[in-house]
């Protein structure tokens, strides 16, 4: 039995992250956390404040209103849960740090689901928002980020460096989902210098080999690669696995992570995973 974290902040209800968890409870048996948070980290409050124009105030229902809310989020959880037959639990966080809590409870999960989205989107709409960088960043079990319309994915696209963070990411990926296993996999690294060849070689095919039954390797040339948008959508609605949330060989091209790009721009599930 895994167990799975299914984050939900204000009313931002990620109905494709149930459905996952629902088909993953379909071949596994899983507990699902449900973790329920205010639609704002109180932690954070003055820049929220700031950002919606109440000049330092709140509205005088604003916690009622939370209350209500993550409540009949709860409500909602539970019955879809008990459709599906899947064993839950509830934490609901009113803390001072919402998001401190819900990082805590990601040391005790093998995953959380996030709906890419909406997440914290009262303190920010344009994703990834201040809230979700910090996630991903501090996050101490795989995050799989989840559109609202989540297609079936018909590929998978694994952004590899050579660094621990992607093959981390990929060992997580490889026991987490063993059912996407079967999708073609294609392992890309960009390469900025002449003759440059995939780190590690030898020793990434033979692991992949061992988990995957049809992938191909692609080093593509950096330096020719001048839209991240028109290079991604090469690839039919893939699952795309990467490493960590920081720059590396795709920043350098775009000035901006890769992993930001597809968040921001593209409705493509990403499973991440830094290793640490």
């Amino acid at each position: 039995m895994k167990k799975l974290l299914f984050a939900c902040d204000g009313d931002n209800f990620s109905y494709s992250a149930l459905e996952l968890a629902a088909n993953m409870n379909k071949q596994e048996k899983i507990l699902l956390k449900g973790a329920f948070l205010p639609s704002i980290d109180y932690s954070r409050m003055g820049s929220f404040t700031y950002a919606n124009s109440y000049t330092g105030f709140i509205p005088p229902d604003f916690y009622e209103r939370e209350e209500e809310t993550m409540n009949r989020n709860i409500r909602q959880f539970e019955d879809l849960c008990k459709e599906n037959n899947i064993s839950y639990n509830i934490n609901k966080y009113t803390n001072f740090e919402s998001l401190q809590g819900l990082l805590g409870e990601t040391r005790f999960s093998d995953m959380i689901l996030i709906g890419s989205e909406h997440f914290f989107s009262a303190m920010g709409s344009d994703q990834p928002n201040a809230e979700m960088i910090r996630l991903l960043h501090d996050t101490e079990c795989p995050a799989f980020l989840i559109p609202d319309e989540l297609r079936e994915p018909e590929s998978i696209l694994f952004a590899y460096d050579g660094e621990s963070a992607c093959m981390a990411a990929l060992k997580q990926f490889s026991r987490l989902m063993i059912s996407y296993t079967d999708l073609p996999l294609t392992v890309v690294f960009f390469s900025f210098s002449h003759g440059e060849r995939l780190p590690y070689e030898d020793a990434a095919k033979e692991y992949i080999k061992c988990h995957f039954k049809d992938f191909t390797v692609k080093v593509e040339d950096g330096g020719k690669i001048k839209d991240l948008d028109e290079w991604i959508e090469a690839y039919p609605n893939p699952l795309i696995i990467t490493g960590a949330y920081s720059r590396s060989g795709f920043s350098r091209i775009f000035k901006k992570s890769f992993i930001s790009t597809v968040i921001a721009n593209h409705q493509f599930p990403v499973f991440l995973f830094h290793g640490k």
